[in-house]
């Protein structure tokens, strides 16, 4: 299959040893984006016409505040309360219409969606999920023309639960009834041996508890529970142990 922007990462992660390969792509993705908010976007009209409209999320307005460019997020933050105030200040019109009009209604609940979209929005996650999309559909395309990437797939370690859903439903959306019951049955089975032995796994580990298991080396990896907790809802930092639970 003829390498694209988007072939090159796919084939990149899924010849690398990784609990997920979709995990580590939106890893990759996330990171460049971070980075590049603050910087080559800065000089972009078009991406600061996004930021102004959008601002960012929680998670990534703090990873955004621990990069070394306060001028940028400054400049970033100032154009979007321009925009922000425009939305608080301009679509109230309850007062000016009667307090209890049909019109009056309909106003209210255009400013209250107005502030929720500002509230929910990221210019970041948007563009990440358009780019994974796009992988994930590029993912599809390879295994349905590429006998070899699609042997690498079904021998491989399979995925975390909610980007196994996501090729599920790519593959459903992308290939005709045969292909797609050949396909996600090889999926499936490496899925399935993915579950099966963290389910191995998890039950060796508990028994280890067990007052019959004193003393005795626990047979399962010490990392069994957070690798668990990863399959079921994709990789995530974590955190160090509270004092008081250890």
């Amino acid at each position: 299959m003829k390498e694209t922007i988007y072939t090159i990462p796919v084939n990149e992660v899924f010849s690398e040893e990784c609990f997920c390969p979709f995990c580590r792509l939106y890893k990759r993705l996330d990171e460049e984006e971070i980075r590049y908010a603050l910087g080559p976007a800065m000089m972009e009209p078009d991406y600061r016409a996004i930021t102004n409209e959008k601002g960012f999320c929680k998670y990534h307005i703090r990873e955004l505040n621990s990069l070394p460019r306060a001028l940028a997020m400054s400049l970033v933050l100032q154009s979007h309360f321009k925009n922000m105030k425009g939305a608080l200040c301009d679509n109230f019109l309850s007062e000016k219409k009667g307090l209890f009009s049909k019109k009056t209604d309909e106003t209210d609940t255009e400013y209250i969606k107005g502030i929720e979209k500002i509230n929910h929005d990221c210019a970041i996650c948007s563009k990440i999920e358009h780019h994974f999309l796009r992988y994930i559909d590029t993912f599809v395309d390879m295994i349905k023309k590429d006998e070899e990437f699609l042997l690498r797939v079904s021998d491989g370690s399979g995925f975390c639960m909610p980007h196994y859903e996501l090729v599920l439903k790519a593959c459903k959306k992308k290939l005709s009834g045969k292909e797609y019951e050949r396909i996600v049955s090889l999926i499936r089975k490496a899925q399935i041996r993915k579950l099966e032995k963290y389910e191995r796994d998890i039950d060796l580990f508990v028994e280890s508890f067990d007052h019959r298991n004193a003393g005795k080396k626990c047979e399962a990896p010490s990392d069994t529970v957070i690798r668990a907790s990863h399959l079921l809802n994709g990789e995530f930092e974590k955190l160090p142990k509270k004092l008081g639970d250890v």
